[in-house]
């Protein structure tokens, strides 16, 4: 689906100038290639949100990500901090605009 997707939004950037922003939600880790995540990287700005990771992420893409967020198990654990995180998450990705800025990790406050 993701190489399909980078097909796509190189079309739109090429045919048609469009600025293409993608953001992704998934479930632990979403294992891409990471030549795809190079390909969408070149004509989208990238936003990944990972909930729930078992274990620390080591995906070899996320630095090629614009953004990123990890929330973690200890966070949706804690109903006030849930609210805050969900909030947070919002603000960072309306706020995204092209620019690659380092990921912003859960920090279980």
């Amino acid at each position: 689906m993701f190489a399909d997707l980078a097909v796509e939004v190189t079309r739109l950037r090429r045919e048609e100038g469009r600025d293409v922003a993608l953001t992704f939600i998934t479930h632990a880790e979403c294992h891409i290639p990471r030549p795809t995540v190079e390909a969408l990287a070149r004509d989208a700005s990238l936003y990944g949100i990972f909930v729930l990771p078992s274990r620390p992420m080591a995906l070899d893409y996320l630095p090629l990500l614009h953004r990123h967020q990890i929330v973690t198990a200890e966070t949706l654990a804690r109903g006030a901090s849930t609210r805050r995180r969900a909030l947070e998450i919002v603000e960072d990705a309306a706020g995204l605009g092209g620019e690659r800025a380092a990921g912003v990790v859960d920090a279980d406050a």
